[in-house]
């Protein structure tokens, strides 16, 4: 009779009788470390879950949020990025804003003649400032291999953009929660799963220097300036 070096699991030579008792033996030593391995995987304490056990998730910018918010971390991570592409107006999640909505609200508060803008059939309301992020980074106290978390293992989470950001570091949730109530913010929307009713590319267009500011009075330009109300530097005759 041979052993195995990990477990002591039997191993019976040709010369050995075969005894069924030796057969359950191992069988009961392998159910037990299975589910210890299982028990420590279900069992994570918090924070024990790192981005390298995470690993890489693409997420899909064309899926558009579904109510209530609800999905696996794939899925919330690309609701994300399509509201993001959404708010910018641009090709991708991850391309440059043409302006901010802070730099545009600016420009529309400034003193005449600027002060005329005003859309009528779209609105940008901005409320609340940004502040940053943060990541997943932390001490392992588990032996899981990298790629080994699936969205299967972590489960569903449910945004809620009700609370607003308060510092970098937070659980997975937490995170999801303080970047949707900031989407919600810029987009001046009842909820982050809104679209914005006017992408930054949009209201860049409108009031960048390089288009001119037209008060036509038309829809999507300011109302009419009166002659009178010109400055006499910039007639011309």
């Amino acid at each position: 009779m041979q052993y195995t070096s990990n477990y002591n699991l039997k191993k019976p030579e040709g010369t050995d009788i075969v005894n069924i008792d030796d057969l359950n033996d191992n069988a009961d030593i392998l159910d037990q470390k299975l589910k210890e391995v299982e028990n420590k995987a279900d069992n994570a304490p918090p924070n024990s879950v790192n981005d390298a056990a995470i690993g890489s998730r693409t997420p899909d910018q064309s899926q558009a949020p579904a109510s209530p918010g609800t999905g696996i971390l794939t899925q919330l991570i690309s609701w994300l990025a399509n509201r993001i592409k959404a708010i910018t107006g641009k090709t991708n999640w991850w391309d440059a804003p043409p302006t901010t909505l802070q730099a545009a609200k600016t420009h529309m508060d400034a003193a005449a003649p600027h002060s005329g803008h005003a859309l009528t059939t779209r609105k940008i309301n901005t409320s609340g400032g940004l502040t940053g992020g943060g990541d997943l980074s932390a001490d392992r106290t588990l032996s899981i291999a990298d790629g080994g978390v699936t969205d299967a293992k972590l489960g569903n989470r449910t945004i809620s953009d009700a609370a607003a950001p308060t510092g970098d570091t937070g659980t997975l949730t937490t995170l999801l929660g303080r970047l949707a109530n900031m989407i919600r913010q810029i987009t001046g929307q009842a909820n982050w799963r809104t679209a914005p009713p006017i992408s930054l590319s949009a209201a860049n267009a409108k009031f960048d220097g390089s288009t001119g500011h037209k008060h036509t009075g038309a829809v999507g330009d300011g109302p009419p300036i009166p002659i009178g109300a010109i400055d006499a530097a910039a007639k011309t005759t």
